[in-house]
């Protein structure tokens, strides 16, 4: 999935602020990086169950090869989901949300 590294990280930051709690470095460290598996999980999860069997052979495809390139990824997913980026924000929401209540 290409989603820049910037963007999970500020989703997540933005997750602890709405849910009221400041992280030290120590903590950014520790937490960022488990909640980004957690929010590419749940992307991957979404959009792998919406492709066709010739889109699934072809994102193994792509997985399989080391030389995919992000442009590829951004390819092969804007046209196997309609409304990819509208698509990625409800995506987003809906985790979010429920991060902000379980921190809460």
């Amino acid at each position: 999935m290409i989603v820049p590294q910037d963007f999970f990280e500020s989703t997540i930051l933005s997750l602890f602020d709405q849910a009221g709690m400041t992280l030290t470095d120590a903590q950014k460290r520790t937490y960022i990086p488990q909640f980004q598996v957690q929010l590419e999980r749940r992307i991957s999860n979404e959009f792998t169950a919406r492709l066709s069997e010739a889109q699934l052979k072809e994102f193994v495809s792509m997985i399989d090869n080391e030389n995919t390139t992000p442009e590829a990824w951004s390819n092969f997913w804007h046209s196997a989901i309609p409304n990819f980026e509208a698509e990625l924000q409800k995506i987003v929401v809906a985790f979010s949300s429920e991060m902000v209540t379980l921190l809460a």
